[in-house]
């Protein structure tokens, strides 16, 4: 998918894209200690930007169909010294964590989630 029509766009020294993500095909159960699994979403081809110093869900995180919602982890730096990642430097992905709306667990293991939309905002370096 692409970023919204007219994103990127500049918010004063920084860049900011509006992006639709779709879950992966085969969602894996999002590990914290160390952080893995979840939803890999790469900056770069998704919003259209090299590095974010901070992503967000849209929309309170739901899924356009409102049967999922999710929670965003920045997962790695790009180097040391810079805002908005472990070791605060920009990131090149994020991690998605998925959850039924329903019932507040985390999605199982295996589902697949290719046709559930959620937005995203990006911020970071022009």
């Amino acid at each position: 998918m692409r970023p919204l029509a007219g994103y990127p766009t500049a918010w004063g020294s920084n860049k900011a894209s509006v992006f639709p993500h779709a879950g992966p095909v085969v969602y894996a159960a999002m590990t914290v200690t160390p952080i893995a699994g979840g939803d890999v979403v790469n900056v770069r081809p998704e919003a259209g930007m090299k590095f974010a110093d901070f992503v967000t869900a849209q929309q309170g995180g739901y899924s356009d169909s409102g049967t999922f919602f999710v929670k965003v982890a920045i997962t790695a730096g790009h180097a040391s010294g810079g805002p908005g990642s472990p070791g605060g430097a920009p990131t090149p992905t994020v991690r998605l964590q998925w959850f039924v709306t329903g019932t507040g667990v985390e999605v199982a293991p295996g589902v697949d989630l290719h046709l559930e939309i959620v937005r995203l905002l990006a911020v970071g370096p022009k």
